[in-house]
């Protein structure tokens, strides 16, 4: 259900931006050679993914506090691990 939420919720927003600029604003002129959906489309799909990249990697060392503060391991490491589980 995770990775359908993960897949769903840009696709929301994204066509709420393509209303809303395309349509609503009518700025569809080009940037560059690209129209500005796809530039705008560019830029939103690294920011999804590194947003909840920095909020889960966040929530991980509240998760696991207990091993931070216990364990000589570095912060870092936790947030790898939590992410390569696919949390």
């Amino acid at each position: 259900m995770k990775y359908r939420a993960q897949i769903i919720k840009p696709t929301i927003y994204m066509a709420v931006y393509y209303f809303a600029f395309t349509v609503g604003l009518r700025s569809s002129s080009p940037v560059g050679e690209y129209s500005y959906f796809f530039w705008l489309l560019s830029g939103m799909v690294p920011w999804f993914f590194m947003r909840d990249t920095f909020t889960s990697g966040a929530g991980s060392i509240r998760k696991y506090r207990y091993l931070v503060t216990r364990v000589k391991l570095p912060v870092c490491t936790m947030i790898v691990l939590f992410l390569a589980e696919g949390h």
